[in-house]
């Protein structure tokens, strides 16, 4: 049985046994053994469309204990016919599953997770015609429209696609615009939670934070006693630069200000530069 943390890898895909071999916290499996799907963490299987029969029993007993990472179907026959092979393997509704060509892709994902750094890199890409879009090593997809990416959003569609994916998944270079945009960067653009956190994050360390949180309630005539969830001494405190204000503070001020996270941190953000 693994321990927390550690990664367990089926490999069922000629072109990728190669490079796998058990090592530190990963183990890695040549054959489906149902008892160890019934106890690992961090399951990723890789396997050739071929040979998805032969794994089914293994992937649908990691799913159902919500530990199947990933499932890696190297296209080694037509792509037409994959579909048809999930369905004879009841397996084509996870929700984890890319489908690739070549050993790239289950490099890049494995050792992503080896190192702990899947929510961090990048497992593929494409262009399509008018946003990015992305899959990260956890398997989670996210939609980038060019439009809020303006180093991009200027190039002709040709360029949008002519963009090369880091051998590790660190990066996505666009060699013809010079630009080079990390999976965080894509998130930023993307996603207005994940934006909206970062610039928090940013604000917190910033000593005029407390002045400028005031400065901003006085221009639209709130008193400290407005602030529903926060009292007059942590706002005080908070505005005098002698405490810090949490994400969950800051969402309460944005609120008070009837006004969403993201806003209210960019009128913020200006008052905290100086400008």
């Amino acid at each position: 049985m693994n321990s927390p943390g550690n990664l367990t890898v089926l490999v069922r895909d000629p072109g990728c046994g190669k490079y796998l071999r058990s090592s530190g916290n990963c183990a890695v499996l040549r054959e489906p053994d149902v008892q160890v799907a019934e106890h690992a963490l961090n399951i990723i299987v890789l396997v050739a469309a071929s040979a998805l029969s032969e794994v089914a029993e293994f992937v649908q007993t990691a799913n159902r204990r919500h530990q199947l990472k990933a499932l890696l179907v190297h296209a080694d026959i037509g792509e037409r016919w994959i579909g048809t092979l999930l369905d004879r393997a009841q397996l084509r509704t996870l929700s984890m599953l890319l489908v690739h060509q070549g050993a790239d892709h289950g490099r890049r994902i494995v050792e992503a997770w080896r190192a702990g750094a899947q929510h961090q890199l990048i497992a593929d890409a494409v262009a399509l015609p008018d946003r990015l879009l992305v899959i990260g090593c956890d398997l989670k997809r996210l939609e980038v429209p060019f439009n809020a990416l303006p180093a991009l959003k200027k190039l002709s569609a040709a360029g949008r696609a002519a963009f090369e994916l880091d051998p590790d998944g660190s990066f996505l270079f666009w060699p013809g615009a010079d630009v080079h945009l990390d999976l965080d960067s894509l998130r930023y653009a993307a996603d207005p939670a994940f934006r909206a956190q970062a610039q928090a994050e940013g604000l917190r360390s910033h000593a005029r934070l407390g002045q400028a949180i005031a400065e901003l309630r006085s221009q639209l005539n709130l008193s400290a006693s407005d602030i529903p969830g926060v009292s007059e001494r942590q706002l005080r405190r908070v505005e005098k630069g002698q405490s810090l204000p949490r994400s969950t503070t800051l969402a309460k001020l944005a609120k008070a200000h009837n006004l969403t996270l993201p806003a209210y941190l960019d009128l913020l953000a200006p008052i905290v530069r100086g400008e």
